[in-house]
């Protein structure tokens, strides 16, 4: 295969994991996984997320090439939630990182922007909510999903845009990643906490 082809054909996946914080008057629970969660405890609270469509494969075929900006529209995904009590969202970017063989790999990372700029294996994602007039910059510190308190039954629709690293290296004035035909696996991770 060419070095062209091969250096472009860099994958990258938006997952969309669940992290819900449950907590009780005397004991705090936590738990994360892909799709739904629902914890149960006598006398407690009960809090499940459910995000559909659970990923996304930016440019497409999810090929996407260094320097460029992918974005969903703002009814991409829609973000539910059950249990029994309402709650506060929260949201947060995360490190992505490179799969392979269903196993991450740690030779290979692009690190989340703090400011919004991208640079070498440093990238940025933003999200927007469907009513919102624009986007929010998401870094590793969570921040409020929605301003309201949502309750079971009760959804938000949301899209998000990504903008790659910049080139690992030039040859003949085309930029490529130093992986090729990998996985990049970029996580953003929804919260909520029981509403007091």
């Amino acid at each position: 295969m060419a070095l062209h082809k091969r250096n472009l054909n860099v994958v990258t996946v938006l997952l969309l994991l669940l992290h819900v914080l449950i907590f009780t008057p005397s004991l705090p629970v936590s738990a994360q996984t892909t799709g739904v969660i629902t914890i149960t405890m006598t006398g407690g609270y009960e809090i499940s997320l459910a995000v559909s469509p659970d990923h996304w494969e930016p440019g497409g075929a999810g090929i996407v090439h260094p320097d460029t900006t992918y974005e969903t529209d703002a009814q991409q995904f829609t973000l539910t939630v059950g249990g029994n009590c309402p709650v506060h969202t929260y949201i947060a970017g995360a490190n992505a990182t490179l799969i392979r063989e269903g196993r991450i790999d740690p030779s290979y990372k692009w690190s989340l922007s703090q400011d919004g700029g991208n640079g070498l294996l440093t990238y940025a994602l933003w999200f927007t909510l469907s009513d919102a007039a624009g986007y929010t910059l998401l870094t590793e510190t969570p921040i409020e999903f929605c301003s309201t308190t949502l309750g079971p039954g009760d959804s938000k629709q949301f899209g998000v845009k990504l903008l790659t690293p910049q080139p690992d290296f030039i040859r003949d004035g085309t930029g490529y990643f130093a992986v090729g035909n990998a996985n990049i696996q970029a996580r953003i991770i929804l919260s909520a906490v029981a509403a007091a």
